[in-house]
Formats: structure tokens, sequence, C-alpha cells
């Protein structure tokens, strides 16, 4: 008997040893999975959601968690909006949601309070899924619904962070002067849903609220409306439809630049479309200006820097809206001649050759200009010339297919119009097999003959490559040949007014965008002949 005591001691004390090593060596608790789960509201400690006969001047959310609260200002909304901020902030668990004490909440009214992103678990920063608390002034929660889409008009993309409105208010000049009665945002997809609505008739908006009031009273806020009433009934959804745009601003100069001898740049608000320029009569000879995106660039070959210029803008010939006064700077800063564009080209055998400079060219020596091919040069190219735009000059020259041509400018070769030349230029030119191109046969169907259309052809990187206008026809047709393979895309803009350009939209005088039809065409194979049709749909 005391063998087997002895072997059952044995182990038990080295069990103790055991247990004591670990007691003295403690490690940290591995723990379960990842924490997944979004916060919940714990309903027992937590002002009733929702809530009927509401006069509280306070609401408390508490959580089942330990819960962080950010950007409460921007996350936390309430539609109809209050006219004092709503005070948000956390007590342990509890999201505490104060009114101002000036605060008058509007008679059988729902309200709805979205936390948006506002609210995080603090382990894992998970957030609960469009949690919202609902309440009402009076005996009854109302229970309308209503959903839509907002796209960009000019894009055709949706566009998140929209706000969509809606006002009992039926005023035309309301959008500007009174916070909405009802409103949602978009998510990602430009997709809204307006809740807890009661029956009625109202005006209805999409706004890019950029000072966050609710109001659309700055000129770059985007706008999108419905030019009826809309109504909200218990028998049908309502579903709302917008395009956004951003009304015509009068034209106006941002920014300008005097300092540099020889040119002015003037940058405006906007693309500077239909504006003349006069100059006054003591410069030298008429400078020669251009428009580029928002700016208009003027070079001029005057020197003497003793007399004050003028420079008069007008979008008429009577009224001008802006005059820009300088002297010709006296510190001489030499403006050379130097290539733009590519001094590696590819292009068709058929097709001349263009190149581009920083302004504008006067004088040509063709004498010392020529071309290598397989190492052997030539020279006399008398088929140079300054085209109607003197920044551009045309090569026209025989050149064959599977060659690379070698442009070598020396020297003086060309001339501005300050005086100054260029340096040596060299410039590769490759034609490959026509093989290696495609054509493009366009047909473009319209749903009014009677109206006037814009198309503009766009390469895959959205830069434009052709326009045509046209009107009183079904449908236009057009061939484009030698285009490079790849996806090409086609815009169809329905010039409602017939002035060649596209307008915006104006509410005050109820005027919708033109409209915009875009589509991508079947991609163009090289040696491929694409027959493409586009028929529009606005």
């Amino acid at each position: 008997m005391k063998k087997l005591f002895f072997h059952y001691l044995l182990p038990s004390a080295f069990l103790l040893a055991i247990i004591f090593y670990s007691c003295a060596n403690p490690v940290a608790p591995t723990g379960g999975g990842k924490d997944v789960r979004p916060p919940g509201i714990d309903s027992l400690n937590s002002t009733p959601n929702p809530s009927i006969n509401f006069n509280e001047k306070t609401i408390n959310l508490t959580f089942d968690e330990w819960v962080t609260l950010s950007d409460a200002f921007n996350q936390i909304v309430i539609s109809p909006p209050l006219e004092h901020r709503l005070n948000a902030r956390m007590k342990k668990k509890t999201l505490v949601l104060e009114f101002d004490e000036n605060e008058k909440l509007k008679d059988s009214t729902t309200y709805i309070i979205s936390l948006g992103n506002s609210i995080k678990d603090f382990r894992e920063g998970n957030i609960p899924p469009d949690m919202k608390f609902v309440f009402s002034t009076g005996p009854v929660i109302d229970s309308l619904k209503g959903k839509g889409v907002v796209v960009d008009v000019e894009t055709g993309k949706p566009e998140k962070d929209v706000l969509v409105m809606l006002y009992e208010n039926l005023n035309d000049s309301i959008v500007k002067t009174e916070k909405p009665y009802y409103f949602a945002k978009t998510n990602e997809q430009g997709i809204f849903n307006l809740e807890y609505m009661k029956a009625g008739t109202y005006k209805a908006f999409a706004l890019v609220d950029n000072n966050y009031n609710y109001l659309f009273d700055l000129p770059n806020e985007k706008i999108g409306f419905m030019k009826e009433t809309v109504r909200v009934t218990d028998s049908t959804e309502l579903i709302l439809s917008f395009k956004i745009f951003t009304e015509e601003q009068s034209t106006s100069i941002i920014d300008q630049e005097l300092r540099k001898r020889g040119k002015v740049q003037l940058v405006f608000n906007k693309e500077p479309k239909d504006i003349t320029l006069e100059f006054s009569d003591n410069f030298i000879s008429e400078p020669y200006f251009e428009a580029s995106k928002d700016s208009i660039n003027i070079w001029y070959s005057d020197t003497d820097s003793s007399l004050q210029r003028n420079i008069y803008l007008s979008l008429d010939k009577e009224n001008y809206f802006d005059t820009i006064n300088f002297k010709i700077p006296t510190k001489k800063n030499p403006i050379n001649p130097k290539l733009v564009s590519n001094t590696t080209i590819i292009r068709p055998p058929v097709e001349p050759l263009f190149f581009e400079f920083n302004n504008p060219i006067s004088k040509i020596d063709t004498s010392k200009i020529f071309i290598t091919r397989d190492s052997l040069p030539f020279y006399g190219l008398d088929n140079i010339s300054i085209t109607d735009n003197p920044r551009i000059l045309q090569v026209d020259f025989e050149s064959e297919e599977n060659k690379s041509y070698v442009f070598n400018i020396l020297p003086s070769a060309i001339e501005n119009m300050f005086g100054n030349t260029t340096d040596t230029l060299t410039i590769n030119v490759s034609t490959p097999d026509i093989s290696a191109f495609g054509d493009l046969n366009l047909t473009v169907i319209v749903p009014d003959s009677t109206s006037a259309y814009i198309v503009r052809l766009l390469d895959k990187k959205e830069k434009q490559l052709d326009e045509q206008t046209f009107s009183n026809l079904s449908s236009f047709k057009k061939t484009y040949k030698t285009l490079a393979p790849g996806k090409y895309s086609v815009i169809v803009i329905e010039d409602s007014n017939a002035n060649g350009k596209r307008d915006s939209g104006n509410y005050i005088e109820k005027r919708q965008p033109e409209r915009i039809f875009k589509k991508q065409l079947d991609e163009l194979r090289k040696n491929w002949e694409l027959d493409a049709e586009v028929k529009v749909a606005f």
C-alpha cells in the first residue's frame, strides 16, 4: 500500500509544480475572433425609438458596447432641419442629443435624426448601418416613402452626398430662402431614400450644398430640379430622377499675368466664349491672341515701355465688361520659340505633320530644315507653312509606309514674332503600314429631326478629336479615316437654341440644361472598318 501511495503522490506534486509555474509566468489571453458586429442600441436604457407626442429637450441613445463619436457636425443630420444646432456628446456608453433651449419643434411633425458614420465601436471601428432615431411631435409617425437617383448632367455619372430636398412651401424662391421640409443624401451610387413623409404636394430639388446650410446660395453649387410639383400619396411610391448642373455664371477675370514682356495671360472663371477683344491704338502692331481652356493668351511684339496700353474685353460690341491697363515691363525676358508638341510622332503616311510652338511664328527658312531617311538627308522643304494658328507649322511631304524619318531643324530656321529663333530641333517621325490604322463610319440617329445637335468624337483619354453641328436632319454620318486602334466615344448634345454650343440650365428661368447623350463605341481594331450606329436617347 505504501508503494501504491508513492506512485500517486509523485504525479500530484508534479501537477502542483506546473500550476505554480504557470501562475508565476502569466501570458496574455488569446481572445476570440475579430469583432465584426456593429454597435447596437440598448433599448431598455434609451429614449423610445420611435417616439410619439415628443416634447423632450434631450434624447439618450445607450449602446450595448463602448463607442466613439466623431464628425458629429457633418454626420448627424435631422429632417426637417432645425433652426439651431443639435448638440451631440458622449456620456459613457450613451449618445446624448440636446436641443437648443430656443428650438421650437413643428407641431404634428415627424422628425428623423440620422447618425450617419458618427458612431463607431471602440475596438474595431465597426459602424452601425443606417442608424436613425425617429420621433413625432404628434400622435402619429408619418410612414410614406420616396426614392430615386441623382447623376451629373455633364458626365452622366452618379453623384454621392447630394441633398435631395422637398418643400411644403411652393414658392419659386424657396430653395434660396428656406431649409427643406424633408431631405435625404445620396450614397456612392447616387441613390437616395426619403422616409417618414406625410402625404402632400412638394417642390423637389437636388443640391450639392457646398457650405452645409441647406440653401441654394452659392454660384458654384450644383442644382437639379423638377419642373412640376410632386405628389406624395399613400397609394404610390414617389420615384424621382435628377440631373444636376452648375448654372451659367457671368464671365469675369479671376487672375491676370502682365509681368512677362511680350505676353499677357487672362484667367477667367469659366471657358471664355463669345468674348471680343479690342486694343488701344498705341500698340505698334495688332497683338495675336487665342483662348485655351479657361484662359486667353495675348502675344504682342511692342517693346516701348513708356506708354500705357489698354485691352478692352466685351461680350458685345457696345458694352465693355472689363478693361486691362498695363505698361510693358522694362525687364527684358526673351521669349524663344520652343516646340510643345511631341518630338516623337507616329502617324499615317497620308497625313500632314503639325508642329506646335509656344508662341507665334513669323518666318521660316526652309533651307535650314532637312529630313533624314535611311541615313540620307534632303533639303528644300518648300511645303512647310504657318497655319491659321501662327503657333502651328504644317509640313506636307511624300512619305512611304513602314519608314522612319528624322526632321532636323537647324538654328535660326524658325523665327517668332519677337525676332528670336530656335535652337537645333530633332523630331522623329514613324509612318507605319496603313493597315496599322482603322476607319470609323459613324452614324448618329437623333430623336427629333427639327432640332439642332452637336456631335463630338473623343478618344480613350476623353480628348476631343472632332466636333460637328447639324440641324433639320434625322441622322448624321461621317467617316473618320486612319484612326489609331483603340476605344472611342461619342457625345451628342441637344442644341435647343441652335447657337452651336452647350448651354447650362437656370432654376429661376425654369430652364433645364441642354441634354447630353454619351456612348462608348466598340473598339476600333487595326486594319478594320468599324460601322458604328449611335441611337440617341436622352
